[in-house]
């Protein structure tokens, strides 16, 4: 069989000036027509109205780098200790599950919830120490969290196939996305091989997204772009260049998920770096994409 690729003329615009430190996270809530995504080392949770462009900024104290779906006003984050319910009405956040808490380096990083409600969530050490971090799954909050893979640097972007027969993922210092058969029944995983490998000169893989074609979005973390690969053959389709060194994540927005967002960050430029690449930490959109992406799933009732 051919695999036929479409290439479109993807124009990347700006979204919203946010000047995040490390902007991560977009994640596109359906019911609220709204955008959310957090300033990772600000400890800031963001909400910006699709439609009226309004924005709430949440001051949260603490790390927080994974944005759920939960039920009602809630949202389901992953900061530094583990994971929490946050209230959006009251601001209140009551923490269900302990990842790493004792340790005071750790914090949680990038994650995704499978089709069947189950929580994945990576750790990493605050000072990206290597072979300190781990990937654990939540099936539920009467058991313990669940060490998946272990000896991980900056465990990032996490997505499924369609069909759930794969799990993709990143360890952003392995330059490359693995691919893990899936066992959509119990949640297990086995390694099978790496479908993507980013070479040096195109930056470090970051988050990903997977449109409704089945490719791989991916953010390439000091490359200026992101990337649309192919996960069965590894071919890159598309690089669509941003006018910022560090894209960090992406994920498919607006009510027919066609658009998307891309976040960025300021983190680790010089002052020389910040003055040439000023919109650094700031939110792009690619109004059209030429596909779609695919609704994420919300987490059972844990």
């Amino acid at each position: 069989m051919r695999l036929v690729f479409h290439h479109f003329s993807m124009k990347v615009s700006a979204l919203f000036k946010a000047s995040n430190v490390l902007g991560e996270s977009p994640f596109w809530h359906v019911k609220r027509q709204s955008l959310f995504w957090v300033d990772i080392e600000q400890g800031l949770l963001h909400e910006l109205d699709w439609k009226t462009k309004d924005l709430q900024i949440w001051p949260l104290s603490r790390r927080v780098s994974l944005i759920m779906e939960g039920t009602d006003d809630q949202l389901i984050l992953g900061v530094q200790g583990g994971l929490v319910s946050f209230d959006l009405k009251t601001g209140d956040f009551d923490w269900i599950a302990d990842i790493e808490k004792d340790i005071p380096d750790r914090r949680c990083n990038d994650g995704g919830v499978d089709s069947k409600g189950r929580i994945w969530v990576g750790v990493m050490d605050i000072h990206c120490k290597a072979a300190q971090g781990s990937l654990y799954r939540l099936t539920n909050l009467s058991s313990p969290p669940v060490k998946m893979i272990e000896e991980l640097t900056i465990p990032n972007g996490l997505v499924w196939s369609h069909n759930d027969d794969r799990m993709y993922f990143i360890d952003t210092v392995s330059r490359s996305v693995k691919s893990y058969l899936f066992n959509l029944a119990t949640g297990a995983i086995e390694y099978e091989k790496d479908v993507i490998t980013i070479s040096p000169q195109m930056g470090m893989p970051d988050g990903m997204a997977i449109d409704n074609e089945g490719m791989l979005w991916v953010a390439l973390y000091g490359g200026f772009a992101l990337g649309r690969w192919n996960p069965l053959n590894g071919k890159l389709i598309d690089l669509i260049k941003l006018p910022v060194p560090n894209v960090t994540n992406c994920c498919f927005a607006g009510d027919q998920l066609d658009e998307l967002v891309i976040t960025t960050a300021r983190e680790n430029l010089t002052p020389q770096q910040l003055s040439e690449y000023p919109e650094s930490g700031n939110l792009f959109i690619i109004k059209s994409p030429g596909v779609k992406g695919v609704r994420a799933y919300a987490r059972a009732s844990l």
